[in-house]
C-alpha cells in the first residue's frame, strides 16, 4: 500500500506477562498490544485483560494537514518517511 491511499491497518497482540497485578493472586494477566494505522495517523495501546487502558499513545499529522481542509498525500508520505 502507498502513503496516503487511504488504507487502514489494525494489528493486535495478545500476551501474558506472568506478572503478579498488585491486589491480585492472579498470576498471569492477558495483556494486548493494539496497533492502528492510517494515512495520516498512528496508535497504539496497551490493554489489561479486555478492560483496562494501561497506555494509549496516537501520533498525528493533523496540524499538517489541517491548512489544506484533508489529508494530502504527498506530504503524509514525507511524513511516514
Amino acid at each position: 500500500m502507498r502513503a496516503g491511499g487511504g488504507g487502514l491497518g489494525l494489528i493486535a497482540l495478545g500476551f501474558c506477562s506472568g506478572v503478579r497485578e498488585a491486589g491480585s493472586n492472579r498470576r498471569d494477566a492477558m495483556r494486548v498490544l493494539g496497533i492502528e494505522t492510517s494515512c495520516d495517523e498512528t496508535a497504539a495501546a496497551v490493554v489489561a485483560d479486555d478492560v483496562r487502558i494501561l497506555s494509549n499513545v496516537v501520533a498525528s499529522q493533523e496540524a499538517v494537514h489541517a491548512p489544506y481542509g484533508g489529508v494530502v498525500p504527498e506530504l503524509a508520505s514525507r511524513r511516514h518517511l
